[in-house]
């Protein structure tokens, strides 16, 4: 076994996912990405926030823009008319392999970090790739 197949997802949760509840409009999902500087966010199972961030869907850039160029308007649309609701996901001590190889066989480019019921972080295609080049050129150093 490889350390690239060793090296675990939680590795890459640097920190806390962005997170917004189902009622916010669009225009409010796309403003949090953007300050936050994230391509997706969580959308809360509950209308209220509390401790342990349970998960009913994601929404990401790509689903701002499709929506948009669907004539939706950003401003009455809410964050749970347009989440994707099934959801691939990974476990904090799963492979950085097996993660990417899961992003690629669901066509998605985020995956919540889930331990139990309760999403912990959310890592992107970016996080693993960067992780497993990192993991390459070190073996090829060695």
């Amino acid at each position: 076994m490889t350390d690239l197949d060793q090296d675990a997802v939680r590795t890459l949760v640097h920190r806390p996912a962005v997170d917004v509840l189902p009622g916010a409009t669009v225009r409010a999902v796309a403003q949090t990405l953007a300050a936050e500087s994230v391509g997706v966010a969580v959308v809360h199972a509950r209308s209220r926030p509390g401790p342990g961030l349970r998960v009913a869907g994601l929404v990401s850039e790509r689903d701002i823009v499709q929506w948009i160029a669907d004539g939706s308007d950003p401003d009455t649309a809410r964050a749970e008319d347009l989440m994707t609701t099934e959801l691939a996901s990974v476990r904090p001590g799963e492979s950085i392999r097996t993660a990417a190889l899961r992003m690629l066989d669901n066509d998605v480019r985020h995956l919540p970090v889930v331990d139990g019921d309760t999403v912990v972080g959310v890592i992107s295609m970016r996080d693993t790739l960067q992780a497993l080049l990192a993991g390459e050129a070190d073996a090829h150093a060695v």
